[in-house]
């Protein structure tokens, strides 16, 4: 940076000034008071908005404006950039540089970037003592900006900035802690038993064989087994059972049904006549009890009695109430008394009838008797030849114990494959949870590394050590004149001159290490430009030290703010442009010019 020319219209003591000031060094020499220092801040002013009597915003701008002026104006001359102007008038201020376009804002971004500098490098380079005042934290920051440190991660090709390290960090300490918790709140299943058991895989080949050897012996074993059953099916169905019974047994039923019809045939050869008489009178008491007997006995659910195989369609309360009437008929003194004492009126039949009756009654039981006997000497004959089919039948209980043997090999093999899967489910899922553990630990070991790595202590040490020494070596060729030589320390940041805190030297001696650090910063920082005030702090010795070290500095411009009496010559010099300046009428104004 270089500035050509510097135009105070109007600022503290200055009004109406144009100094030129194209020349690799400029001096300003005057009395104390004169306005060389207001210079610097307009300079300053001019270029970032702050100076000396405003706040760290650039409020309270109303303090530079000369008294009785309308408002305050400076310009300067950058080589290269065009005019920078900046002024204020009644309450508006305005930043504008020649070419540049947006708001002022926009303006002053612009210049910082066309600069390439920070308003932070710019206060360090017009102000000898900026550095040596600025707090420790500031300090190590602009030191560090200075420096754009860039730091490589082993395996990995990227070149980070510190703030690039900060950011991932930081980023890296939340993840680290939210890893740590994962893996505090992991809940791992219980570990599985150390039981021997066989392989899923294994246990369903065993069972595929044991099923296979079953199917063989079941097809072999199916034809004679399956006959079996089919054999002992109809001979549980070939049983004979006595399905009828009676109060007369046929033999019973035989013998009186021959007595009635030898009854019958002498009624009928005897030629009887066939006088009316209750019906009741003629039929014996035993006779006359057995059909009471029948009547009782019948179920007209088990077929009519004069053949089974026929349906009766009378219902059972008829032949109830017939036996009750036939009860009744027999108990009463009409059918024990003569037959003058019966009234006239009442059914009569004769005895032949009244036999012919009971013949077919019995003769109805005697074939149920015979349904029955047919039946069952059928089934008899069924059940011999189902038992006579059985026992043909071939042994298979050697077949049937191996079949049951493989069956119960089956049953224990699908219970040991259930525990096998459960058992393998369990071990799967312990070692699934265990990796899954180990992956999130891996994470928090991961995260643990590039803390160490990127943190205070990791690799930023070394490559801000390499850099600090960098910046030392820039700086202590300034001070060796003086016999220092400075040293930073990072942690806890401190500059040391001589193994001693510059905070622990005068405000000379802090002076001439400002001064060294204000030329290592104009040159690292790629400005090549600063402001030297307050000279006259030395003493002639290091006054002319600090003189030759500005002379020979390489630096593409220096402005020298130097307190000189008035009958002391201004220096004549290759590259020096060399002002005068005196205070008249309490106004600042040049007296005398020595060109370059």
């Amino acid at each position: 940076m270089k500035l050509t020319k510097l135009d105070l219209k109007s600022f503290k003591s200055w009004v109406n000034l144009t100094l030129e000031t194209d020349a690799p060094r400029v001096l300003l020499a005057g009395i104390n008071n004169s306005g060389k220092t207001s210079v610097r801040e307009a300079i300053k002013w001019a270029l970032t908005g702050r100076c000396q009597g405003l706040d760290g915003k650039g409020a309270g701008v109303q303090r530079i404006v000369p008294v009785g002026e309308p408002g305050a104006a400076v310009g300067v001359d950058l080589a290269g950039i065009g005019t920078a102007k900046r002024a204020f008038s009644g309450s508006t201020s305005a930043f504008e540089v020649s070419g540049f376009t947006g708001t002022s804002q926009i303006q002053q971004q612009a210049l910082y970037a066309k600069l390439n500098t920070s308003p932070e490098f710019l206060d360090a380079v017009l102000d000898t003592e900026t550095f040596v005042r600025l707090h420790h934290a500031d300090a190590k920051a602009l030191v560090l900006s200075l420096l754009n440190v860039r730091i490589q991660i082993e395996g990995d090709a990227t070149a980070y900035t510190l703030e690039d390290l900060d950011r991932m960090y930081q980023a890296a300490f939340a993840d680290r802690k939210f890893a740590k918790n994962k893996v505090r709140a992991f809940a791992m299943p219980d570990a599985p038993s150390d039981q021997a058991l066989p392989r899923i895989p294994d246990i369903e080949i065993q069972l595929a064989q044991v099923r296979g050897l079953l199917e063989v012996e079941v097809r072999t074993l199916g034809t004679a087994a399956g006959r079996r059953q089919s054999l002992l099916e109809q001979q549980a169905k070939a049983k004979v059972s006595e399905w009828f019974t009676h109060e007369l047994t046929e033999d019973q039923a035989v013998t009186t049904l021959a007595e009635a019809e030898e009854r019958l045939a002498l009624m009928e050869e005897e030629g009887q006549p066939t006088e009316e008489t209750p019906a009741s009178i003629g039929r014996s008491g035993e006779t006359g009890q057995k059909i009471i007997i029948a009547l009782r006995a019948h179920r007209p659910s088990e077929g009519c009695v004069l053949d089974g195989s026929i349906p009766c369609e009378t219902a059972k309360v008829r032949f109830t109430k017939r036996a009750k009437d036939l009860e009744a008929e027999m108990a009463s003194p009409v059918a024990q008394e003569p037959s003058r004492t019966r009234p006239e009126q009442r059914t009569v039949v004769t005895p032949s009838q009244t036999l012919r009756n009971e013949i077919r009654f019995l003769e109805s039981v005697l074939g149920r008797y015979k349904v029955v006997r047919e039946a069952n000497e059928k089934k008899a004959s069924e059940l011999e030849a189902v038992t006579a089919q059985l026992a043909s039948l071939p042994d298979t209980s050697e077949q049937e114990a191996a079949i049951a043997k493989l069956r119960q090999r089956i049953s224990n093999g699908e219970d040991l494959l259930s525990r096998a899967r459960s058992h393998w489910t369990a071990v799967d899922r312990y070692a699934k949870a265990t990796a899954e553990k180990q992956t999130l630990q891996a994470e928090v070991d991961r995260l643990e590394t590039l803390c160490e790595v990127l943190g205070p202590n990791g690799v930023r040490v070394q490559a801000l050590s390499e850099a600090i020494g960098q910046f030392e070596a820039k700086v202590n060729p300034y001070l060796q004149p003086f016999g220092w030589t400075l040293a930073f320390t990072l942690d806890p940041w401190d500059v040391v001159m001589n193994h001693r805190s510059i905070d622990t030297f005068s405000e000379s001696e802090q002076f001439r290490i400002g001064l060294g650090l204000q030329l290592a910063i104009a040159s690292l920082s790629g400005l090549n430009f600063a402001i030297v005030d307050r000279l006259d702090l030395l003493d002639e010795r290091n006054r002319a030290l600090a003189t030759q070290m500005l002379i020979q500095a390489p630096l593409e411009q220096i402005f020298i703010l130097s307190t000189r009496e008035p009958g002391r010559a201004l220096p004549q010099a290759p590259g020096v442009l060399a002002y005068r300046i005196d205070l008249q009428k309490g106004r600042s104004v040049v007296t005398e010019r020595i060109a370059a």
